[in-house]
């Protein structure tokens, strides 16, 4: 009815030391990719929030600066 399923070994295969090189070059893409993925969002809400707004602002003070040269 059920088919019986030989699982492999739980445990990784450490006989061997890893190379330092390549652990230090793992732990900094590890490092860079992190980093990317947290900052880029925040990145991303404060162009959306605040650049945008002062952007608003600069633009709103020149028709205000306009409006008031005519009259």
């Amino acid at each position: 009815m059920f088919a019986l399923v030989q699982l492999g070994p739980k445990v990784e295969d450490v006989r061997k030391p890893v190379n330092p090189l390549v652990f230090l070059f793992r732990l900094s893409l590890g490092a860079m990719a992190g980093a990317y993925y947290v900052l880029v969002p925040i990145y991303l809400l404060y162009v959306s929030f605040f650049v945008k707004a002062c952007y608003m602002a600069q633009s709103w003070c020149i028709i205000v600066i306009r409006l008031a040269a005519c009259s």
